[in-house]
């Protein structure tokens, strides 16, 4: 959940699981009035950021069927657009959370791989180290 504001993927969704119902209810319990505003601050609506120069790279994975469709996509090309080394895998067809409601799917079982590989790629290169 990165834009309190309708895209066209959560606009009307109606996939089981997390959908246009859904979405608005939980961006409704986290900002209330302001769940539908443009002026909410970035570090509540990531979407909301005008500068994202500097930020640590990012992975992440979103299928077609989820309401975060369009949000991950165009969060994924603005990171890009500053400089930010950024990568998503798409899933056809699928919905959110797929990856844990149906974990003998070879897309789910991809999912974990690639996430994993990605995870332990930050775990040596961005982290300090630890004592």
């Amino acid at each position: 959940m990165i834009d309190n504001l309708d895209t066209p993927s959560s606009a009307d969704n109606h996939n089981k699981i997390w959908n246009t119902r859904r979405n608005h209810q939980a961006w409704w319990l986290y900002l209330r009035e302001d769940a539908r505003s443009v002026q909410v601050s970035p570090y509540a609506a990531a979407a909301r950021a005008t500068d994202l120069v500097g930020l640590p790279p990012a992975y992440t994975f979103v299928s077609t069927g989820e309401p975060f469709h369009d949000e991950t996509l165009a969060y994924v090309k603005a990171l890009r657009a500053a400089g930010v080394q950024a990568e998503v895998d798409v899933y056809e067809g699928l919905y959110h959370a797929f990856d844990m409601l149906e974990p003998d799917l070879p897309e789910s079982q991809l999912a974990r791989q690639r996430f994993c590989e990605h995870f332990e790629q930050a775990c040596e290169t961005c982290f300090a180290p630890q004592g």
